[in-house]
């Protein structure tokens, strides 16, 4: 009970590091990024791709077993590359994994970042809102926060709770006023980097975003690692 009641909660957590496992028949009874997978059986998970991830992480003996496959990443939630190690004791399945590092991430972010003034140039306002504002908009942990001109969020799909409110008071009483560092942001751009509070882990993340504005609106995403400091260049 002990041990289930500590790999359950975010206590477990080393960096992006967590345990799942389950018992001999193959039930979860560990998974603190998803809970709802417990009392589920493993082999019944597949990837949106189509994979069987689940049946390969079963097929793990006492000598361990490694398995690519497409897993939620611990922020967005949204399916990325993971690396998973999976290996019996007693029959109980234990396993852990990482997360496959995206390359050029700063490049990505600015060109996402991109895309995104290149569909407000083709489409207009409202449809990018309404884009930007679903899941569908989502590329693996890029997303999209969009302010106007005065700086009111119109887009934030990780906290939807704050569209309508003005990124100028976003972390407003701390220290670092984070939101009135990327409203400072111009046509050139800036980066602001600063420690993401993820909720669904005791790891420390750094959320590296990229600010720009376009007509006077301001377009931002960013990536996140366990990185501190601003990249370099866009």
């Amino acid at each position: 009970d002990a041990m289930l009641s500590y790999y359950n909660s975010v206590a477990s957590f080393e960096g992006e590091w967590y345990l799942f496992a389950t018992d001999a028949a193959d039930i979860y009874h560990v998974h603190p990024l998803l809970p709802q997978l417990i009392g589920t059986d493993i082999k019944d998970v597949v990837g949106s791709d189509g994979y069987e991830l689940g049946k390969e992480l079963a097929k793990a003996t006492e000598e361990g077993v490694w398995v690519e496959y497409l897993w939620p990443h611990p922020v967005t939630l949204k399916e990325v590359p993971k690396v998973g190690y999976a290996v019996r004791r007693d029959g109980m399945l234990f396993a852990s994994g990482y997360y496959v590092r995206a390359e050029d991430p700063t490049g990505r972010t600015v060109d996402y970042v991109q895309q995104a003034i290149d569909y407000y140039k083709a489409n207009g306002l409202e449809a990018t809102v309404n884009h930007y504002s679903s899941e569908g908009s989502f590329d693996g942990q890029w997303n999209l926060t969009l302010a106007d001109e005065n700086d009111i969020l119109l887009t934030s799909p990780l906290t939807p709770h704050l569209v309508g409110v003005d990124l100028k008071d976003v972390g407003a009483g701390s220290i670092r006023k984070i939101g009135e560092e990327m409203a400072a942001a111009t046509e050139d751009g800036i980066w602001v980097s600063f420690v993401f509070p993820n909720t669904r882990s005791s790891e420390t993340l750094y959320a590296h975003t990229w600010a720009v504005r376009h007509d006077g609106l301001l377009f931002t995403s960013r990536y996140y690692d366990d990185q501190p400091g601003d990249p370099e260049g866009p």
